[in-house]
């Protein structure tokens, strides 16, 4: 029993309908640079969401000393001058705190005896052990008026 023409030549012509070997390794090639390109960008977006959040807590930290500092009685705000002290996230000293802080007093600012000004510097740390990119200090300064006392 032989088959109709036309259904022959559809068995017998090889099938189109499948993917070569080099097709394949083509798609792969282009996944593969395409799922490079977004971890890079993965990476880098973590480490500036690191390097703003490092920034924000130094600079909360900082806010937080120049209160603490309006808060002392006038002739002892000597006792908050430190220089690269250890501090953790909350401003609470720690041998293994991530954070430096200075804070500055400078009496008799600008020649005038009842003007205290105050800088406090935090050095956030590095976002990563290879690069020291992003990890600028953070520095708030302020102005304490000695009360009048009459």
């Amino acid at each position: 029993m032989s088959l109709p023409r036309q259904l022959q030549r559809k068995v017998l012509r090889p099938s189109s309908g499948g993917y070569s070997l080099l097709e394949v390794v083509v798609a792969l090639a282009i996944l593969g640079i395409s799922l490079a390109g977004i971890y890079k960008v993965m990476t880098v977006s973590m480490q500036t969401r690191q390097v703003a959040l490092n920034h924000y807590v130094a600079t909360v930290m900082a806010n937080n000393q120049i209160e603490r500092a309006k808060n002392l009685a006038f002739g002892n705000l000597s006792l908050l001058a430190e220089s690269e002290l250890r501090v953790d996230e909350l401003g609470t000293t720690d041998a293994n705190g991530r954070y430096l802080r200075t804070t500055t007093i400078e009496p008799v600012w600008g020649g005038e005896s009842n003007l205290t000004r105050i800088t406090v510097t935090i050095l956030p740390p590095a976002p990563n052990r290879r690069s020291t990119a992003g990890n600028d200090p953070v520095s708030v300064s302020t102005l304490i008026k000695k009360p009048y006392a009459p």
